[in-house]
């Protein structure tokens, strides 16, 4: 039990190896490919202890990077199971950047990405710990959009043209990678709206 024990990390991050290749590798997804059908949509989380918690109060879709950042590899591995991700990272300014990044990643291979808000600072594990299960579930089920997630994120940045500038441009150039002409232009309508 970890959580008895002081200056006890939380989080062991392992070593690649041949066997083991942390861009292509989700922890859980065993145990969850059955409930990601059933359900039609993926929750992805950063760390064991977040899954396991989700998964203890049955919410049993859910995936976790392993101690890497998202990558087309695991774009490519959710696009063969389902169409819709829900991306409940860590409530701190590197789980925001993250969920963003990953967000754009998922558009690129036409997965429909949700950023989940949760409190600042504190991470689903101990967020689902501190809140009653349904209204986790709920805030799930409110998912932003990722354009929507990353304007407000940005909000203080973009009270300039500068800052308008940079915003829209960072957009773009995560969206134009992605292949399907169709979706492309969805996106791009919704950063001019």
């Amino acid at each position: 039990d970890l959580s008895n024990k002081e200056n006890t990390a939380k989080y062991i991050n392992s070593i690649e190896t041949p066997i083991y290749n942390k861009s292509k590798t989700f922890y859980g997804l065993n145990l969850a490919k059955e409930f990601i059908r059933k359900e039609k949509f993926i929750i992805i989380v950063e760390g064991y202890f977040d899954l396991i918690r989700l998964y203890q109060n049955n919410i049993k879709n859910v995936i976790a990077i392993s101690g890497t950042s998202f990558t087309e590899g695991h774009a490519a591995q959710i696009k063969r199971l389902c169409n819709k991700a829900y991306l409940l990272y860590d409530g701190d300014d590197a789980g925001k950047k993250a969920a963003i990044r990953a967000g754009y990643i998922s558009l690129k291979f036409g997965i429909a990405p949700k950023i989940v808000e949760i409190p600042d600072g504190i991470d689903p594990d101990d967020w689902v710990t501190k809140t009653d299960i349904n209204n986790v579930k709920n805030k799930i089920y409110e998912g932003i959009n990722v354009i929507d997630f990353h304007f407000k994120y940005e909000s203080d940045n973009i009270q300039t043209d500068i800052g308008k500038t940079k915003f829209i441009n960072d957009c773009l150039i995560a969206l134009r990678d992605i292949e399907d002409p169709v979706y492309k232009e969805l996106q791009v309508k919704k950063i001019s709206e």
